[in-house]
């Protein structure tokens, strides 16, 4: 037995003894570093990371806690959801606000490209915000994100307690506009001064 191969039968005793299983491998999924969420599974071909993280993907106890959010429409007390409501013109499906019930009111914020933007997903249907041509905000997975998918947090209050939400694209602000099934949907105002009330959000965060 030459010296080379001696080393590499020492390196792989030195791995076991240390309790290293090199068939466990497999359970090491790829993420990206996140201040909201710690290191979090991520599309690497749909967004950039500026600090890649590993985690165990075959243990629940070890797999990432991610931070999920409801986002509170504070002039009227209810929280942005996912709901079967569309748009009978487009076929897609509207944000809209509902009172806190059995709807999916768990969101992931997720970084985006520019700094202080976030991409807002539905952590229970994996669904995007993203913004309409109509000035409507819509429900959207599986497509590439763009900058209609990016929104922007003006704080109006004390961190998180009240804020705007306004979209990247073309600077204007979510409130709640009309009325459909009850819900209001969640649209674009480019006059947040006379909606003020209407475009201020609060948030409760908890592990998911």
């Amino acid at each position: 037995m030459n010296r080379l191969s001696f080393a590499i039968i020492l390196f792989f005793l030195s791995q076991l003894a240390n309790g290293q299983n090199w068939a466990s491998s497999s359970c090491q999924g790829y993420g990206c570093a996140t201040q909201q969420g710690g290191c979090v599974p991520f599309k690497f071909w749909q967004h950039q990371c500026s600090r890649v993280c590993h985690y165990n993907t075959c243990s629940a106890a070890s797999s990432p806690r991610r931070v999920c959010y409801k986002l509170i429409h504070l002039a009227t007390g209810k929280c942005l959801v996912s709901r079967n409501v569309y748009d009978v013109y487009r076929s897609q499906k509207y944000a809209t606000v509902a009172v806190n019930g059995p709807f999916k009111s768990s969101w992931n914020l997720e970084p985006g490209y520019q700094g202080g933007t976030y991409y807002i997903r539905n952590s229970q249907t994996l669904e995007f915000l993203r913004v309409g041509p109509n000035n409507r905000i819509y429900l959207v997975r599986d497509q590439l994100l763009d900058v209609t998918f990016q929104f922007r947090p003006v704080h109006r209050g004390v961190a998180w307690s009240q804020f705007q939400l306004q979209a990247v694209c073309n600077n204007g602000y979510l409130y709640v506009g009309g009325q459909t099934g009850g819900e209001g949907l969640v649209q674009i105002t480019f006059e947040p001064n006379r909606n003020y009330y209407n475009t201020l959000w609060g948030v409760t965060s908890f592990y998911c």
